[in-house]
Formats: C-alpha cells, structure tokens, sequence
C-alpha cells in the first residue's frame, strides 16, 4: 500500500505563527521513514494534484479553507495537520488523537466524505459567522497567534465593548427572525475559535 503512494504536503508556511513549518518536517520525516514517495509544497503549491494519490494540509482551520477555495474540485482523500491557531475542523475530524494515531490514520484510516457550506460563492468548511465573531476574526487577521483559544480571547476582550450589534434578517426555510444580534454563525462543525464550542450537536456527515 505504502509503494503505491504519492502524497502532496501542503503547508502555509505563516499558519500557527510558524508552528507549521516545525510540524510539516515532522509530517515529512515519517513519510521518509515509511519510504512512502512525496512532494513538500510551501510558498507555491501546484495547479493540480493530478499526480498525486493524496494530499496531505499542514496548518489551521484558515489554511483549509483556503485550500478548499482554491481546488473546489479535488477528488483526492485529503488529511489535515493542527499546524495553525485555530484547528477546529481537525478536532472534528480527529478528535484528541496523538501524532502517531493521527499518522496511521492518514495512512490506512477509511476514507469519508464530509459537508461543506456555500457563503457568497466561496466555500466554507468549518462555519460562517457575521457580527462580533467576524470582527474579532479580521481583528486577528495577520497578527501573530498562540495556539488554541487564547489569542481569541485577548481579542475578544479587547473589542466587546466598543461593538455593536448590526441588524440582520434571516429567512430559514420560511421563518423569518430579524433584529439586532452579537452574532450570527452557521456552523458546519461543532466549534470555532480554537474551541469554542457553540454548537454542540452539529454534525460534519449529515448532508
């Protein structure tokens, strides 16, 4: 199984601060180890993957999106590596994995389809939000960030109490509910923000 491999490593050399390039060399040294054939793209990634049996994303829930955005039309297994601030959909994936059960699993784990959203003609895999969490998101954008939740929260502090609430009108399937709100989120996933937690039962495999 391992011969037949030929896994592109995707990595954003800006995501988690840099963790990510200290991970995607971890990542590589294993695929050396399991002599498994692979190729490293860091500042160019590649027009397509059609050589490639699989892809293999080293950075955060940001670096997914992105990648999701710029190939909409991949039809290749892809794995995705906590190498960002905000890993949300790879917990969702992945849950408390450690670094070796997460190897195997991208290795020789089952293939799944999951959901994805649609917000102004671009793709959104883990949510999308409007009002203070995506003020708090642009306020984050470019700044250096610490793993997890805490940069959000500094971030958070910092502008609760100069924001205010827009008006929005949401039209779900025929109820109509509008009025002014903090925020706005539809999720795909359970959490944002590097485990924030909001909606508990959402699912990634429900259609």
């Amino acid at each position: 199984m391992d011969a037949v491999k030929n896994i592109a490593v995707i990595v954003n050399p800006i995501a988690g601060s840099g963790r990510s390039i200290s991970l995607s060399k971890e990542v590589v040294s294993r695929l050396e180890k399991h002599t498994i054939n692979y190729h490293l793209f860091s500042d160019n990634w590649p027009q397509n993957f059609n050589s490639f049996t699989d892809v293999w994303i080293v950075g955060g829930d940001g670096t997914l999106n992105f990648f999701v955005n710029q190939y909409p039309n991949i039809n290749l297994p892809l794995v995705i590596f906590k190498g960002g601030s905000g890993n949300d959909f790879h917990w969702m994936l992945y849950k408390d994995k450690t670094t070796d059960q997460h190897f195997e699993t991208a290795l020789y784990g089952e293939t799944k389809m999951v959901d994805a959203g649609i917000c102004n003609g671009k793709l959104f895999i883990n949510c999308a939000g409007a009002g203070f969490d995506g003020a708090v998101v642009k306020k984050l954008s470019g700044k250096i960030k610490k793993a997890g939740i805490v940069s959000y929260y500094k971030a958070v502090f910092k502008n609760i109490f100069f924001y205010k609430e827009q008006v929005y009108r949401l039209d779900i399937n025929g109820s109509v509910i509008e009025g002014r709100f903090l925020i706005v989120s539809i999720m795909n996933a359970q959490r944002f923000g590097g485990g924030f937690r909001i909606a508990p039962e959402a699912s990634i495999t429900d259609g």
